[in-house]
């Protein structure tokens, strides 16, 4: 037996507690407070189940006068609908979900912020997955959410080439926006132009006086990659230079930055000059630090995104500013504009602009 204690078990819809203790042994029941019903609510406000569930579906054929009877019923009981079972009447959750790869990348934090802010206004609420790069993962998500009935979903994919991930998505029935990637002609996408942001970086370096440019991004599984990779080669084109492919450091992950910048370094052509995902930006400074390389006196950086990091560092870095907060906004519009129509329309590609933000990371190099 527990002495100076208490020990307690459910019982039915009440909890049952046994105080043990001096002078003596009491029991005491304590009865589970009873969740108002809809009956409930229409029995305060004197009208019909069917009249309460009209007034809470904002149906505006209900008198002015029992639409406040039954609100003023709904707040003094402290009703809430049930939303399972509203969501199959209605055929809508207002649940939107959202599928990234990162969730600590301050790139998909910043989107997401944005969608939320114009999808809450319209009455919707998000559900946010983490994927952690993972393809199967992915899938496995994807169907979680066409399970619960997600009123559409908008996702950044770390592949565009997964077969699996493509057949999960094919099966989908509810509106998708891609984020900055192209799975599916059937889908919208909210892209941004990385070609011409890597492109400008580029020539901006090559006009410095650079020759050597580094180049660390995501790889061509992805729209990314592949439109930083082209406007890199423009770059070079334009200017009437040969690439030398051995600076091309693509398909590299966040914890590759590190590792990708050391070996650029040690190489026997070592850049004068690095072009930085913003993903692999930490890994990229710590190597250049342990290898003494200073910015831009040594060396000069161009990363993507204008992060705190980034605009704080000293010296600041020159960035390739992507529109995060209009591709957020822009992926919930589309969303809506699916939701909020009768009929159904031909899928949307918008591409979002770059602009290339002077600082203080670049010089033209010393030799």
């Amino acid at each position: 037996m527990l002495t100076g204690a208490a020990r307690a078990s459910i019982v039915g819809c009440g909890i049952e507690a046994l105080s043990v203790g001096p002078p003596a042994m009491r029991k005491v029941t304590v009865q589970a407070k009873k969740r108002p019903t809809i009956l409930d609510v229409a029995k305060l406000s004197r009208t019909s189940v069917g009249t309460v569930s009209r007034v809470l579906n904002e149906n505006s054929a209900v008198r002015t006068d029992t639409q406040r009877r039954v609100r003023s019923a709904v707040d003094r009981l402290g009703y809430r609908p049930n939303a399972i079972a509203r969501s199959m009447r209605t055929k809508s959750t207002h649940a939107i979900g959202f599928i990234v790869p990162d969730i600590c990348n301050p790139i998909f934090a910043t989107i997401m912020r944005a969608a939320e802010e114009i999808l809450i206004e319209s009455g919707y609420f998000m559900m946010l997955a983490n994927t952690d790069l993972n393809p199967a993962r992915e899938v496995e998500i994807i169907e979680v959410f066409a399970q619960r009935r997600i009123d559409a979903l908008i996702m950044a994919v770390s592949t565009e080439n997964n077969p699996s991930l493509i057949k999960a998505t094919s099966n989908l029935e509810t509106p998708v926006v891609m984020l900055n990637r192209e799975l599916s002609n059937k889908f919208d996408a909210v892209l941004i132009d990385d070609f011409n942001g890597v492109r400008q970086a580029t020539e901006y370096l090559i006009q410095l006086g650079h020759t050597r440019i580094g180049l660390i991004t995501a790889g061509e599984e992805i729209n990314p990659g592949r439109q930083r990779t082209a406007g890199y080669r423009a770059a070079y084109s334009n200017s009437e230079r040969p690439v030398d492919e051995s600076l091309i450091r693509a398909g590299v992950f966040e914890t590759d930055g590190y590792r990708e910048t050391f070996a650029l370094l040690d190489s026997k052509k070592p850049p004068t000059a690095i072009i930085s995902g913003n993903q692999v930006l930490v890994g990229v400074l710590r190597a250049l630090r342990q290898k003494k390389q200073r910015i831009p006196d040594d060396i000069s950086l161009i990363s993507c995104d204008d992060t705190y990091l980034a605009e704080l560092m000293v010296p600041a870095l020159t960035v390739l500013d992507r529109s995060l907060v209009e591709t957020g906004r822009m992926a919930a519009r589309l969303v809506l504009q699916h939701l909020q129509s009768e009929s159904p329309r031909e899928p949307q590609r918008i591409t979002l602009p770059t602009q290339l933000i002077r600082r203080d990371s670049c010089r033209s190099p010393k030799n």
